[in-house]
């Protein structure tokens, strides 16, 4: 039920903010894909799957995620999040990266504050132009990480050989 909770968010935080990345949201849901197929594998084989604390790490970063984007959607008047999007789809017209552009917004808002403030940006409006992308950012990361951790401490569920025949069991 999680991984439903976390992909929704993630995939409809795509269609209202520019700050969250295609890739991003595609490797979160790539790991969840691999973990329950390595669940599957270790179910047929008969064995348990290795589980770690990266996987709660992951969990606890992907459920932040989601509530600061949230609160942020909530604090942040559309007026100002359409003006936030702005700033990224101008940026990515202009060749730059979602991280180019967050690191901009961070820059001038631990440089030069001021600056948001001509645009009627309040302090969390100015923190609403970089967070988001850093929090979805560093949670891919640890998400990938988590999935990388499942790979090493069930390698031997990989085995091509084995994977064929327990694809091909009946059982």
């Amino acid at each position: 039920a999680d991984k439903i909770l976390v992909v929704s968010s993630f995939l409809t935080f795509i269609l209202l903010d520019e700050q969250i990345e295609l890739w991003m949201v595609l490797l979160i849901i790539l790991r969840d894909m691999l973990i329950t197929s390595l669940r599957w594998l270790a179910i047929r084989s008969g064995t348990s799957l290795h589980t770690t604390m990266m996987g709660k790490i992951k969990t606890t970063f992907q459920m932040g995620a989601i509530f600061v984007i949230l609160v942020l959607f909530i604090a942040v008047s559309t007026k100002q999040r359409n003006a936030i999007n702005q700033m990224y789809e101008l940026g990515q017209a202009n060749g730059k990266s979602g991280y180019q552009v967050a690191y901009e917004n961070y820059t001038i808002f631990m440089k030069s504050p001021q600056e948001f403030t001509m645009h009627n940006f309040n302090w969390l409006d100015s923190a609403a132009t970089f967070l988001p992308y850093y929090v979805m950012l560093i949670t891919t990361f640890v998400t990938v990480l988590s999935g990388l951790r499942y790979i090493v401490t069930n390698y031997e569920l990989l085995n091509p050989i084995t994977i064929i025949k327990l694809i091909r069991r009946k059982n």
